[in-house]
């Protein structure tokens, strides 16, 4: 996606905006990465068993009561000062450009960094373009 920025995070307060988002729908799951100069977001593993395809996820949202299993440890918020791992995750997929080849996706999440002990809420919304393989 070629724009100035695609999304932004907030993490107390401090916003950073991300200069590219994509994602990948696969059996069920949503992976979501996000590049910004001084953040990344990766996000894995979430589902939403009852879309079939990358279209269906539009309107759905994953919360941590809603499944069985942690996939939100697979991912989490990278600065260059600190790896942000999720301890509470709702993710919510907003809307879906089939022309453009994009979807929306809006998180909130509480988070912590193991080493500094720091932790605080993330609020961030990243319009995300679909890709087949991450990576």
């Amino acid at each position: 996606m070629d724009t100035a920025h695609v999304g932004y995070l907030d993490f107390e307060g401090k916003i950073t905006r991300f200069r590219s988002a994509r994602c990948q729908f696969a059996e069920g799951e949503l992976d979501v990465e996000a590049e910004g100069p001084k953040c990344q977001l990766h996000l894995y593993g979430i589902p939403f068993p009852d879309a079939a395809g990358i279209a269906e996820v539009s309107g759905q949202s994953y919360g941590p009561a809603d499944v069985d299993g942690d996939p939100i440890a697979e991912g989490g918020v990278e600065t260059p000062s600190m790896w942000l791992s999720f301890e509470r995750l709702d993710v919510r997929c907003r809307g879906y450009d089939r022309e453009a080849g994009l979807v929306t996706v809006e998180l909130q999440a509480e988070v912590c960094d193991a080493e500094s002990g720091r932790s605080g809420s993330v609020d961030c919304v990243v319009r995300c373009s679909i890709v087949d393989d991450l990576w």
